[in-house]
């Protein structure tokens, strides 16, 4: 906070970009510069044990998937999409936060992930309609609601609490040998597009030879 400037990682800059609104990359340091681990030569067994590590995390897709997770690329959320978010990250989700910490007690699903389906769903507007016809916080069809139990789609308690647990359901249908996050990521498509349409996609994935229990 006492410098117009600062030389970071390029990592650092990614991850920061869409968090701290006020600065921006202005041109790069240096070339791309690989990392390494290096090992004593006198530790020859460790340095085996760590190529054998490595090169399992590449074959069975675990490093591919711990870069998406944990390294998103910031081009996903725009400036400007950031900016809104903060400030109704302060302004308008404190109305709404006992809800989904209410619907995680009742429903298990973590409250933070409820809070950021409802962003993307209706930016946090329980009044939201959309042309397709879903309407509330969490944006239900009047099919699901049905399902669910809710009235009034346009109660945000109802609406939350309802969607918590269609979620929780939705993950319960997986079949039990997918893990997480895995799991997550496919009961948050089915819960946007239908479970006979994950389903599908995993039948045509397996068809494909592909792993169809890895979003």
């Amino acid at each position: 906070g006492t410098v117009g400037y600062a030389i970071v990682g390029s990592l650092a800059a990614s991850l920061a970009r869409n968090i701290y609104l006020d600065f921006d990359v202005a041109f790069p340091a240096g070339g791309k510069r690989d990392v390494a681990w290096a090992v004593p030569s006198r530790f020859g067994d460790l340095r085996q044990e760590l190529d054998r590590f490595l090169n399992r995390l590449r074959r069975d897709g675990t490093l591919t998937r711990l870069t998406v997770r944990y390294l998103p690329d910031p081009r996903q959320i725009q400036r400007i999409d950031a900016s809104v978010l903060q400030e109704r990250m302060g302004t308008v989700l404190p109305r709404y936060l006992h809800l989904f910490h209410d619907a995680q007690e009742k429903s298990g699903i973590e409250w933070r992930l409820l809070a950021a389906m409802a962003y993307q769903e209706s930016q946090w507007d329980p009044l939201a309609t959309s042309e397709t016809g879903v309407r509330g916080l969490m944006q239900l069809t009047e099919e699901t609601a049905r399902h669910l139990g809710v009235a009034d789609r346009l109660d945000p308690r109802a609406s939350a609490l309802g969607a918590a647990r269609y979620l929780h359901d939705l993950k319960s249908r997986l079949p039990a040998r997918i893990g997480e996050p895995d799991r997550t990521w496919l009961a948050l498509a089915a819960f946007n597009v239908g479970l006979g349409h994950v389903e599908d996609a995993r039948v045509l994935a397996q068809k494909q030879k592909l792993n169809p229990d890895l979003w």
